[in-house]
């Protein structure tokens, strides 16, 4: 049984520890994404909470994760229409 690495992140501000199976490298990568999502939310709208701004970068990470879904199932069926 694996066990989880313990890391620690500063996000928005605020420093939290988290448990994650995958590689401390790849954790650390995308909270580096989240803080610059979150960082240039906050000055775009500095009046936002910390929380209001985090749900606002999560709702675009959301989008993007989406969108990159439908365009992978798109060519998915499309290259099987062109292997059929």
């Amino acid at each position: 049984m694996e066990v989880a690495n313990k890391i620690k992140l500063r996000l928005g501000g605020i420093e939290y520890l988290v448990n994650a199976d995958e590689d401390e490298a790849y954790i650390v990568e995308i909270s580096r994404k989240l803080n610059e999502a979150m960082e240039r939310i906050q000055n775009e709208n500095s009046y936002l909470s910390t929380t209001m701004v985090a749900i606002l970068a999560a709702l675009e990470f959301c989008d993007e994760a989406t969108k990159v879904g439908k365009d992978a199932e798109n060519l998915r069926q499309q290259m099987k229409g062109y292997i059929e």
